[in-house]
């Protein structure tokens, strides 16, 4: 019977993709390194999000079979964060918002980059997401908006939000209208099918607008959003007071900051997140062929 290793690969491959993850690691430490270097230089809050989050609370690490990271900033700090990011990134890093690429769309997450890596096989598709930028070890930036007070105000911000992620879909290389089914895929067709025809500036700039227009509307109930998560996760609500409020934590080689109220945020999105996900779902999402990944560190010839 073949052995299997700790993330649940049988010997044929474990050498191989352990040593991709290891390479995508590398990157994305990297990456959140200079990212916490200009945020701190600036003085500008951020967070850990997600897994990014849950990696630095259960492994103090990257969780050993993750191929990403996550950080949220709240919209005045990602604001300031973008007016310096650009001249303050060091070379071999970029930095990509939606709209960088013409009328190609991928989402509406901006991303910074370390650009000597490489996560999957060059494609077409790779090509057309800003001549490939995406396909190297990258750190999302999503942004935490303003939650109104009113339900019913907030509602309508989700659904247009919702309605402008389906035009921007008929952006996108290529739509598999069968992945959606019922009224949703009825409503992705329609509406990508109308993007299409509207410049991506303008869904862009509409977007950014309806992210925003609950600024300050929040006195009461002192409640958060991401207004550029993927749209089946917009519903999702954050408490201030479990967000506002920092730590540093070890993660890797590195000191990064996380809520200090971690517990609630991740007790509230995983349950019991110290408990191990089923060898099944410890999967790659961006890393396709290990062969495929490479990485070339800071000083490397």
């Amino acid at each position: 019977m073949p052995k299997t290793c700790s993330l649940g690969y049988t010997d044929h491959m474990d050498k191989v993709r352990e040593e991709a993850i290891e390479k995508v690691h590398q990157g994305l430490y990297l990456v959140l390194g200079e990212i916490d270097r200009i945020c701190a230089k600036y003085d500008i809050p951020y967070y850990l999000e997600g897994g990014s989050m849950l990696g630095a609370v259960r492994h103090h690490e990257i969780i050993p079979w993750d191929d990403d990271a996550d950080v949220s900033m709240f919209r005045a700090d990602y604001e300031r964060f973008r007016a310096v990011v650009r001249k303050e990134l060091r070379e071999g890093f970029s930095f990509t918002e939606p709209g960088d690429w013409g009328e190609h769309f991928h989402d509406f997450i901006p991303h910074v980059i370390y650009l000597d890596s490489q996560v999957r096989a060059d494609s077409p598709e790779e090509q057309y997401n800003g001549n490939g930028i995406l396909n190297h070890t990258i750190a999302d930036i999503f942004i935490v908006e303003d939650c109104a007070d009113s339900d019913l105000r907030h509602r309508w911000t989700i659904l247009k939000l919702i309605v402008l992620y389906g035009l921007s879909m008929g952006h996108r290389y290529r739509l598999d209208l069968s992945e959606y089914k019922g009224i949703a895929g009825l409503a992705v067709r329609v509406l990508s099918g109308i993007g299409k025809r509207i410049p991506l500036a303008k869904i862009l700039k509409a977007h950014e607008k309806a992210g925003r227009s609950e600024t300050g509307k929040n006195k009461k109930k002192d409640r958060y959003f991401h207004s550029n998560y993927l749209f089946e996760d917009l519903h999702i609500i954050l408490p201030g007071e479990r967000i506002r409020k920092k730590i540093r934590v070890p993660f890797g080689p590195l000191n990064l900051l996380i809520p200090e109220k971690y517990d609630e945020w991740l007790t509230a999105y995983f349950g019991d997140y110290m408990q191990f996900p089923p060898e099944e779902k410890r999967v790659q999402l961006h890393m396709d062929d290990p062969e495929n990944v490479w990485i070339r560190l800071p000083g490397q010839q």
